[in-house]
């Protein structure tokens, strides 16, 4: 059965994959920073989301009982 890198290769592509992600995601949470300090954006944020969850309620992708309010915590 002859060697190959199949493996160490794929380990550097996750690697590559979850540096690339922390990034994404650390971009993420200081754009939603932004967003929490600016009280218009933050309040247009929360209306497009109800708006967003309204439609999938009446659709049936969501109840009542899993509605939760954002509520602009940093607990979420």
């Amino acid at each position: 059965m002859a060697k190959t890198n199949a493996g160490k290769v794929q380990i550097a592509e996750d690697s590559n994959m979850n540096e690339w992600q922390a990034q994404e995601d650390m971009r993420t949470l200081v754009e939603a920073e932004k967003i929490k300090k600016d009280p218009k954006r933050f309040a247009a944020a929360r209306a497009c989301a109800k708006k967003q969850y309204d439609a999938m309620e009446a659709s049936g992708l969501a109840g009542k009982k899993d509605r939760k309010e954002p509520d602009g915590d940093s607990d979420d």
